[in-house]
C-alpha cells in the first residue's frame, strides 16, 4: 500500500497546483488524516527510494501536525 501512495504522491507533487484533479485532492485529503509515525515511515520509504516529490508531500504533512 504504501508504495501506491508513494506513485501517486510523486506524481501529484510534481504537478502545478492548477493542475491538480480531484482525485489528486482526495489522494493528499487521505494523507492529511494519517498519523505521525505513518508518515515518517513512508517518507524514509520514499526517501530510500529517491521519489523526492513524494517525500516532499510527505515532509509538508508532517510539518502541519506540530
Amino acid at each position: 500500500m504504501h508504495l501506491e501512495l508513494i506513485q501517486q504522491l510523486e506524481e501529484i507533487w510534481g504537478k502545478e497546483r492548477a493542475d491538480h484533479t480531484a482525485d489528486d485532492e482526495a489522494w493528499l485529503r487521505a494523507v492529511a488524516r494519517l498519523s505521525r509515525e505513518t508518515l515518517n515511515t513512508i517518507y524514509d520509504t520514499a526517501y530510500r527510494n529517491e521519489q523526492y516529490a513524494a517525500a516532499r508531500c510527505l515532509a509538508w504533512h508532517r510539518a502541519q501536525l506540530r
